[in-house]
């Protein structure tokens, strides 16, 4: 497994300078994919001639090695394609692409909300379900198509957990782009309320109304809650759900902003009472 994760240092050694050197996306990209193909045909030849040792080490290398490097390949077409389309010199409509590229990207994420959340909680204890070649099955969806056609180099899982790996990458170069300030798209509305608490609180905030049901009569849609939360405090939430993840995550004190406002209030309303 040593040798497969020295593949894939160089590739990202050789990505990380590419992203310095080549200013032009299209390049760029055009190279990483290239770099990626290379490195992807040497480890799965040696996957093919020698195989594995045992059950675990072939469910890692699918599960960290393989979807890595196909990951960046997502990563790349992504950019190309997003950098085809995007509309240069109108910043609002520049903007208003931009965020609807990610809602794309993270309504896939959503779709397959299971295996994102086993990604970014780094569980292991489907890896022999997901990331072992003999339990592909054969169904009609687009991720299927590489265990058909590459039979001994797919598992049922490691292409939708590349996807994944990609989507995350592109998502976070495409909130770098959102350079613009949220108040300045040709809304009438400037924020004059800045939030000074972490992101973490303002998302266990947000989910909690949209969780209670008290705006729109519970039909709030959470990211609109999300959207005008970032209006309202000049703040840009990014990827808030991996965030909710992270405060399910916790073990303990999950609703820690919530009780935090609860006893200040309550301390508030007896100290007046005073």
């Amino acid at each position: 497994m040593d040798v497969f994760k020295t593949q894939v240092e160089a590739l990202e050694q050789v990505l990380q300078s590419l992203e310095i050197e080549q200013e032009n996306i299209f390049e760029r990209a055009e190279i990483g994919i290239q770099q990626c193909k290379k490195t992807l045909e040497v480890v799965r030849q040696r996957v093919l001639q020698l195989g594995f040792r045992n059950l675990q080490e072939e469910a890692l290398f699918f599960k960290e090695i393989k979807s890595t490097i196909v990951g960046y390949i997502f990563y790349f077409i992504g950019l190309v394609q997003v950098e085809r389309s995007r509309p240069y010199g109108c910043p609002k409509k520049e903007r208003k692409f931009l965020i609807a590229q990610i809602e794309a990207m993270q309504a896939y994420l959503m779709k397959h909300h299971e295996l994102y959340e086993y990604y970014l909680r780094s569980h292991d204890y489907k890896d022999l379900d997901y990331f072992i070649r003999k339990n592909a099955p054969y169904q009609l969806s687009d991720e299927a198509i590489a265990s058909m056609v590459d039979f001994q180099f797919a598992t049922p899982h490691d292409m939708i957990f590349s996807k994944i790996k990609g989507y995350v990458m592109t998502i976070n170069y495409l909130e770098k782009k959102l350079v613009i300030p949220l108040t300045s798209t040709g809304s009438k509305y400037k924020a004059s309320l800045k939030w000074t608490g972490s992101k973490a609180d303002l998302v266990e905030l947000t989910y909690a109304l949209h969780a209670s049901g008290v705006v729109n009569n519970g039909n709030a849609a959470i990211k609109d809650l999300a959207k005008n939360m970032e209006q309202l405090f000049a703040i840009k939430l990014g990827d808030y759900y991996r965030i909710f993840l992270e405060i399910r995550a916790r073990k303990n004190n999950q609703a820690k902003l919530l009780e935090m406002l609860r006893t200040s209030l309550i301390s508030k309303i007896e100290n007046l009472d005073q």
